[in-house]
């Protein structure tokens, strides 16, 4: 498990673009060339194949936020909730909401 003050000393090696470090519970720290860190949650999908959900960037979301939230995706994954189908559906119904009115009118022409 990551301390803050390997999160705050992390970097990457010369030459790399990416490097990702292991905080446990499926969460990793990603960090880039430019010197940018964000948090990621590491999940596999029924096919076997590793997809990952953003959970926001470091320092904004602390180390403990990263893990407790961690631990609530890993519940989530063991209702069997699919975590990006979820936040994916969340995001289609906040965007229908947010659509400006007259989107959502139906046109037809009429004889």
């Amino acid at each position: 498990m990551l301390t803050d003050r390997e999160v705050k000393a992390a970097k990457v090696e010369p030459g790399k673009s990416t490097k990702y470090l292991n905080a446990g519970n499926g969460r990793y720290l990603r960090v880039l060339a430019s010197g940018a860190k964000s948090w990621v949650y590491r999940l596999k999908d029924a096919e076997r194949k590793t997809r990952w959900l953003d959970m926001g960037p470091y320092p904004s979301i602390s180390l403990l936020k990263a893990n407790t939230d961690a631990g609530i995706l890993k519940q989530k994954r063991r209702q069997g909730i699919d975590p990006i189908e979820e936040m994916a559906a969340k995001k289609a119904q906040q965007k229908q909401k947010t659509q400006p009115a007259w989107q959502s009118i139906s046109c037809s022409k009429s004889g």
